[in-house]
């Protein structure tokens, strides 16, 4: 028989689930208010959630800010609802895959770019370059697949073992 008790989390580990899930939810809700076009502040630099939305992508603001938002939720109640708390992060982790999924995919243009390091002691550059939207898709596909063949083997695991 297998033993299915779980090590109870420091105090300190604990702490640290709790505030940064505070943090993830802060950010999620902030994106999810700039998607919704409740943009906060009154300047936002460049790619911040804000100038997503206005830029028409204020489905992925919305998505990505439920995708943080339950996922720090799922953080910061881990030390008090661990069966609540797995089931949000399963909830997080659906929302990213279908995410990547769509990016690679659902119909419509997409635009890629590649970007490229070097670094020395003395200086540091990145150079980004344009992809093809095949390459692109193909790149975002094999990842997609990829994630979608775990959360199926986790999902068999999960019903072989009841």
């Amino acid at each position: 028989m297998r033993d299915t008790r779980v090590a109870k989390p420091s105090r300190l580990l604990s702490g640290f689930a709790v505030v940064f899930g505070l943090l993830f939810v802060a950010a999620g809700v902030t994106a999810l208010f700039a998607g919704a076009g409740a943009a906060l502040g009154t300047s936002s630099p460049s790619g911040s959630p804000a100038e997503l939305a206005r830029a028409g992508n204020a489905g992925l603001a919305i998505a990505f800010g439920l995708l943080f938002a339950i996922a720090g939720s799922a953080m910061a109640l881990f030390p008090l609802a661990r069966r609540l708390s797995a089931g949000l992060a399963l909830a997080a982790l659906l929302l990213f895959v279908i995410a990547v999924n769509w990016v690679a995919f659902a119909p419509g243009e997409r635009t890629f770019t590649r970007s490229t390091g070097l670094s020395t002691a003395a200086s540091a550059r990145s150079t980004a370059q344009k992809v093809t939207e095949t390459e692109g898709r193909f790149v975002f596909g094999a990842f997609a697949v990829g994630l979608d063949l775990l959360l199926l083997a986790g999902l068999i695991r999960i019903i072989r073992s009841r």
